[in-house]
């Protein structure tokens, strides 16, 4: 018993090529008019599942208009293919329910503020072999979706993803940081290592690049670099002035003409310094521990640890 699997369909109505083995539910729609031959083409063994939208409009309009899809691909059930621009989809390829491949849209900046009178823009979108389209994801006009590479559930695409790679949330295009590829608003990395998070799952390096991207962070450890290092000069300064037999200069902003009668303000502000000169090194310590914390720390608990290190002077 087989349940859930369209049955195999030797001929469809609105498509002109129909291979080997295809399976196309009942349910799948094709919009088309104009007389024009081998628009729509599937290969050997495509299925096509319930609900499924295949769109071409008018298929004379314009050369690129067409639908080909490949060899043992699979178009989950709700998905909706524009061939409007031209779709071309390799073989062994998966498309996740309710997926949008759209290679048609409209212009919005040509004169009328009615935007379905303006023109159809039309681009191709190309999926080669083995790719993977996520459940709900968006993949737009002029799109090139590289050999192998993944599009996460629920992204939106609008630039090309390379071969291999993985993309997830809004693509808007490629910046490479370190040995890991950065999106503007995602992070992305060759298929074969882990290291996306989609929607929560650990990715240690582009955790610990977004936790040190923080500006609290970097003035804290660079706050704690710089007052470790004026104590260390000072007291260096104040030994040796004591070798000299010389009185030790006011450390940390006490004024050398400040009244000698104020022994008081004096000695406190020395207790002072010499309590960050022993904080000093605890304090890098534990900025190096944050840092660490990162692997193995959700982001959102973090913050706590940051604000560990406010009160610093």
């Amino acid at each position: 018993m087989l349940l859930g699997v369209p049955e195999v369909t030797p001929r469809f109505v609105g498509i002109d090529v129909l291979g080997t083995g295809c399976r196309v539910d009942a349910s799948v729609s094709v919009m088309r008019y104009g007389e024009r031959s081998d628009v729509l083409c599937l290969a050997d063994e495509v299925s096509l599942y319930a609900n499924t939208r295949l769109v071409l409009g008018d298929v004379v309009a314009d050369p690129c208009v067409g639908i080909r899809i490949g060899a043992r691909t699979i178009v989950n059930v709700g998905a909706y293919l524009s061939g409007e621009g031209g779709l071309e989809i390799g073989a062994d390829v998966l498309i996740g329910p309710h997926a949008k491949l759209l290679s048609a849209g409209h212009a919005i900046d040509e004169g009328d503020w009615i935007i379905a009178r303006n023109r159809i823009t039309r681009a191709r979108i190309v999926v080669e072999d083995g790719a993977w389209i996520g459940a709900g994801a968006i993949v737009l006009e002029g799109v090139r979706i590289g050999r192998g590479a993944v599009v996460a559930a629920g992204a939106l695409v609008r630039q090309d993803v390379p071969a291999g790679m993985v993309a997830a949330g809004m693509f808007t295009g490629i910046h490479r940081f370190g040995g890991f590829v950065r999106s503007q608003h995602l992070f992305i990395a060759p298929a074969d290592q882990q290291t996306v998070d989609l929607g929560g799952a650990q990715c240690r390096q582009a955790r610990r690049f977004r936790f040190q991207q923080r500006p609290h962070f970097q003035q804290v450890e660079q706050r704690t670099r710089l007052r470790a290092e004026q104590v260390h000069q000072r007291r260096g300064t104040r030994m040796a002035r004591q070798v000299g037999n010389e009185r030790a200069p006011p450390l940390l902003g006490v004024d050398d003409a400040a009244p000698a009668q104020d022994a008081q303000a004096f000695t406190q502000r020395r207790a002072r310094a010499a309590q960050l000169v022993h904080q000093a090194p605890l304090r890098r310590q534990r900025l190096t521990d944050l840092e660490h914390a990162v692997d193995d720390q959700p982001l959102d608990t973090l913050g706590h640890h940051i604000g560990e290190l406010a009160p610093f002077p």
